[in-house]
């Protein structure tokens, strides 16, 4: 038996210990830096009583720190002018693409008092690689919501293609940020929220990609799986239970906001993830995502209540990305 071919055996065997201690010998979870918090799928309902109150709910900012600060600025005159009166919403995905996006996060979490943050798809599949740092070898840890919802890398959508596969720079981005301001991030922001404005008797959620009729209805736990909510574009016209971001991926498929025309709804959606689509504003549904990330615009809708109509306004901004 020569050297070369001694050594061949040597490295297929050390191949082999590693593969099982990765597989079989470590328990699940032992990969993992700590566990993140608990992620909550939507917030506490927040009612709107007094007619000063606004909400800005703000398209994807893909790390694009400099458009966010200028709409802020444009409207407000700076964060530190925007009162006890008004809450600034983040629709998903304001990471990554982007040159800014530590500074995006630190940002939201330096005034979390006055912004509130969705996650999106890019969040989600950045914290999955946050608590699985050895993810090219082995991914095993879930990210575990409110709920009783878990997210993994292995999950599929109906055609069976993965929804969160986390690749360099989503590792790259977890390098960048940091656990501990990721594990901040995954503490205050949310999947979905839900605005009720009393004035008016509407309602209205937030949410990243998208919802369907009866999504958080009643006891707020009928709703779509996380990565619907993060993720879709299509539903299946005579299935909706199953979605998909691709209209190759379903049969009978058709843009979910479309299940929203026609109904008699109190209930308006705002989401973001649409690029494709841009600036999308339907009767029950608002898409805000017009770009920023390639150079369109940052978009934003604010809603307040006018009290010589007694009804809410929604008043378009737009700053160039």
């Amino acid at each position: 038996m020569n050297w070369g071919y001694r050594m061949s055996i040597a490295v297929v065997a050390l191949v082999s210990v590693f593969v099982v201690v990765f597989y079989t010998v470590l328990p699940p979870g032992a990969n993992a830096v700590s566990p993140l918090p608990v992620i909550r799928i939507i917030s506490s309902v927040q009612r709107l009583t007094d007619p000063r109150e606004k909400l800005l709910f703000v398209g994807d900012v893909h790390g694009r720190y400099d458009a966010l600060l200028q709409l802020i600025d444009t409207q407000y005159g700076g964060i530190d002018a925007v009162d006890e009166h008004t809450k600034i919403v983040l629709l998903g995905d304001f990471l990554m693409k982007g040159p800014q996006s530590k500074e995006v996060a630190d940002y939201i979490l330096s005034h979390k008092d006055k912004i509130a943050c969705l996650l999106g798809n890019t969040e989600i599949t950045v914290l999955l690689s946050a608590v699985n740092p050895f993810y090219r070898f082995r991914m095993r840890n879930p990210l575990v919501f409110s709920h009783n919802k878990t997210v993994s890398s292995a999950m599929r959508d109906s055609a069976h293609e993965l929804i969160f596969e986390p690749k360099g720079k989503h590792r790259a981005m977890v390098s960048e940020l940091g656990y501990p301001r990721l594990s901040r991030l995954a503490e205050h922001c949310t999947i979905a929220a839900k605005f009720d404005l009393t004035l008016t008797g509407s309602t209205l959620y937030g949410v990243h990609a998208g919802m369907i009729p009866g999504d958080f209805s009643d006891d707020e736990h009928a709703l779509s799986s996380v990565a619907s909510l993060v993720n879709m574009k299509y539903v299946n016209g005579k299935n909706k239970t199953q979605t998909a971001r691709k209209q190759s991926s379903l049969p009978h498929a058709k843009r979910w906001y479309k299940l929203w025309e026609g109904t008699r709804s109190p209930v308006t959606v705002l989401y973001g993830h649409d690029a494709s689509r841009g600036l999308n504003l339907r009767k029950h549904t608002k898409g805000l995502d017009s770009g920023c990330a390639r150079g369109g615009q940052l978009s934003a809708l604010e809603y307040s209540y006018n009290t010589g109509d007694h009804e809410y306004t929604a008043q378009l901004l737009q700053v160039h990305c």
